[in-house]
């Protein structure tokens, strides 16, 4: 039912996916305090950024949770646009949209709103300045507008700087090249952290790069201490990311120069995304980040498997996070 509605761009599936995201968040609903709390800044790379908007919604009665929906249906639409105009898929359809949208909701350490939600979107804007790079006559604003957007994202979430290295890799992929790119990347980026800088260093606050000093210690250490449940649990979708990348990697010989450049950075993209372990990071939270990629990958995937083998999936997906969530509120199980 699902793969049917969404294969297609019919409106109805657009109406739908709101209608999906509040039906994923009845968990929370039935017990908040369950659920990972953001109101004591306590997630480890947050930053100011994240702060202040936390601040300024944490005090509303169930705002944080409104934004959450507002963000990740924004995102998943803005995102579905990105991946559409690739030209990748014969067809408009609203897959990626869903895919990424079952990713937000993949743990409940991502609600009522974890900092790489927010940061999700400018990670967005910047793959949309990234993957049309390709013999763009004027690229070195989209460079510079790439930096900076990630420089942004990192002002929510820390571990997204991670990215630039992504950004280099795809000048490499996408450009010959050009000094000058390479200088106003990296000067784009630190544009928002000097800002950030700035404005604590006026007022006197020692908070400008608190979730700097809250990863860094924990570098290289990645996490293992999970139950055989939660294992089980991460190898279902790192199967299926395996799954999605090669039966995108079978199909890019009939697609353009261009699309197989697209492809090869949305790889690194995952590679790179992977690299956010080395942070301490939930594992949750980086399949969260790199579901930017992974909703074009499984699009594909579902593409190439018959309706039935791709509704079993949607279904399995599904029903493994309503598992995971519910769990959070009874606790019927060790995850």
């Amino acid at each position: 039912m699902l793969i049917g509605l969404y294969k297609t761009d019919r409106p109805f599936g657009l109406f739908f996916l709101p209608v999906l995201i509040g039906l994923l968040q009845i968990p929370y609903w039935l017990n908040p305090d369950a659920f990972h709390a953001t109101g004591d800044m306590s997630v480890a790379g947050s930053m100011p950024l994240y702060h202040f908007l936390e601040f300024s919604l944490g005090g509303i009665p169930y705002a944080l949770p409104v934004f959450f929906i507002v963000v990740v249906f924004l995102e998943a639409l803005i995102l579905n646009r990105i991946i559409i105009d690739t030209s990748i898929f014969q067809k408009n359809n609203w897959l990626p949209a869903l895919v990424f949208t079952l990713f937000m909701f993949n743990h409940p350490i991502l609600m009522p709103l974890h900092p790489a939600i927010p940061a999700n979107l400018f990670l967005i804007f910047s793959i949309r300045k990234t993957v049309f790079l390709y013999r763009n006559e004027n690229a070195l604003f989209p460079v510079f507008d790439s930096g900076v957007l990630i420089g942004t994202a990192s002002l929510f979430y820390f571990p997204a700087s991670v990215f630039m290295i992504w950004v280099f890799i795809s000048l490499i992929i996408f450009r010959t090249f050009n000094w000058r790119e390479w200088v106003v990347l990296p000067a784009g980026f630190l544009i928002p952290h000097l800002f950030n800088w700035s404005y604590h260093y006026l007022t006197g606050s020692t908070h400008a790069f608190t979730g700097v000093s809250e990863v860094l210690p924990g570098f290289g250490q990645f996490r293992s201490a999970y139950p055989v449940s939660s294992w089980c649990y991460f190898s279902f979708f790192i199967l299926l990311t395996l799954i999605s990348v090669f039966r995108m990697l079978a199909v890019r010989r009939r697609l353009s120069i261009r699309q197989r450049k697209i492809i090869i950075s949305g790889i690194w993209f995952i590679i790179t995304g992977g690299l956010t372990a080395a942070f301490h990071l939930e594992y949750p939270v980086i399949f969260a980040m790199i579901a930017i990629v992974l909703a074009a990958f499984f699009t594909q995937m579902f593409f190439e498997f018959s309706r039935v083998t791709g509704e079993i999936i949607i279904l399995a997906m599904i029903g493994a996070i309503s598992v995971i969530q519910y769990n959070r509120v009874y606790g019927f199980l060790n995850f």
